[in-house]
């Protein structure tokens, strides 16, 4: 079965692409390509084994973490590319449901949450239909209702493609869903050599 990734050509219009080195630019294409990226854009990685992959320093590749199209937190072993399901969305509920089962591929902690929250995101702003399917195949899955990670809400403008005022998740199976303050945790510093999530926002 081939496997295919969308990138938007408005990219090369894009400040913080354009501003990246041209070991940048291929880092973040090879991590939006990267075979192993499930679909929700976060994947279990390492900067020494991605970096060696592609041939270039990790110093080199890091430039795509410090330029903040990506976040990355070697505690984690895990990557999670920023916009990711924006740009590359589905049409079809069967690929919505495959999503589901990736959740479980990548690594519990902070940078999955993110990954969480933006597939959250994603989801509220398409139809009824999908939403509907994406609880249902998620309690399928993991044997309890879909709930928002509390330490990375998702802002309006993160939602700003959905419907107005969409039912949330949970509501549509008929239970709430804990929707966090905007102020709690997001990432904080981040070491400008390597990339990697130093500190987290209190």
């Amino acid at each position: 079965m081939a496997h295919y990734r969308k990138i938007d050509v408005s990219i090369w219009n894009d400040g913080n692409f354009s501003s990246m080195k041209l070991q940048g630019k291929m880092a973040f294409i090879f991590l939006v390509t990267h075979p192993n990226m499930t679909g929700i854009g976060a994947m279990r990685a390492t900067l020494p084994g991605l970096s060696a992959e592609l041939g270039i320093s990790q110093k080199e590749f890091s430039e795509v973490f410090t330029a903040g199209l990506a976040v990355f937190d070697a505690s984690e072993s895990c990557v999670f590319v920023h916009n990711f399901i924006k740009y590359q969305g589905c049409e079809s509920i069967n690929v919505l449901k495959s999503w589901v089962n990736q959740i479980q591929f990548i690594p519990h902690g902070k940078i999955k949450d993110m990954a969480v929250s933006s597939l959250y995101a994603y989801i509220e702003g398409k139809t009824d239909a999908f939403r509907l399917a994406f609880a249902d195949a998620y309690m399928k899955a993991y044997g309890f209702a879909f709930a928002l990670p509390k330490a990375y809400p998702v802002s309006s403008k993160q939602l700003a493609v959905s419907k107005p005022n969409p039912p949330a998740i949970g509501k549509c199976l008929g239970k709430p869903v804990d929707i966090p303050r905007e102020d709690e945790k997001n990432p904080g510093e981040i070491d400008r050599d390597t990339g990697e999530v130093v500190s987290w926002a209190a």
